[in-house]
């Protein structure tokens, strides 16, 4: 099992600058080698154990710099389950958590591209080693973090068998903006 802790984060920022909320709760990590996943607040990890899924994965994966999941809301496609973009039904959100972990449970699948930051999984020393979050505005800071990850030679997967279910602006629309205000 692995050695290190993995500390959850679902960091919040009330001046509008989501970089500087990241590298503040990063910042409490005590260890270079413990991971740290940042969650946006509108996921939720619905598959049994899924702490204990994790920790496995990054374990029989260690050359991976950087994990995410699928999801259901989401702008980049790779990361997007199939069918699931506006199901509102947290049962069928729950079926699809337990069947990817059941069939792919420690499977990932090389992306080493920019991803969208719902959940992004990474060592404080990957975070260190491309320069921490960009502490400018809300939007695309994950794209941002994970291309310099990328830049330095960094993989990047996703956990096939991981599903964080995203409210993303369900019922509001994705045009709608007033929460990044």
């Amino acid at each position: 099992m692995i050695q290190n802790l993995i500390h959850y984060f679902s960091p919040y920022s009330i001046n509008g600058n989501i970089g500087e909320a990241y590298n503040l709760q990063i910042e409490l990590v005590p260890n270079d080698d413990d991971w740290i996943c940042i969650i946006d607040q509108d996921v939720m990890l619905l598959g049994e154990k899924a702490g204990h899924q994790i920790a496995e994965i990054i374990q029989k994966h260690d050359d991976v710099a950087v994990f995410t999941s699928y999801t259901n809301r989401v702008g980049t496609k790779a990361q997007r389950y199939p069918g699931m973009y506006n199901i509102a039904d947290l049962r069928a959100h729950r079926e699809i958590s337990l069947k990817l972990q059941e069939r792919n449970y420690s499977k990932i699948k090389m992306l080493n591209r920019g991803i969208s930051g719902h959940l992004m999984l990474f060592q404080k020393k990957t975070w260190e080693d491309v320069g921490k979050f960009n502490e400018e505005g809300i939007l695309q800071v994950d794209y941002d973090f994970t291309r310099k990850v990328t830049q330095k030679g960094g993989k990047i997967a996703l956990m096939q068998g991981v599903y964080a279910t995203h409210y993303y602006r369900l019922i509001e629309g994705r045009r709608h903006t007033k929460h990044l205000s």
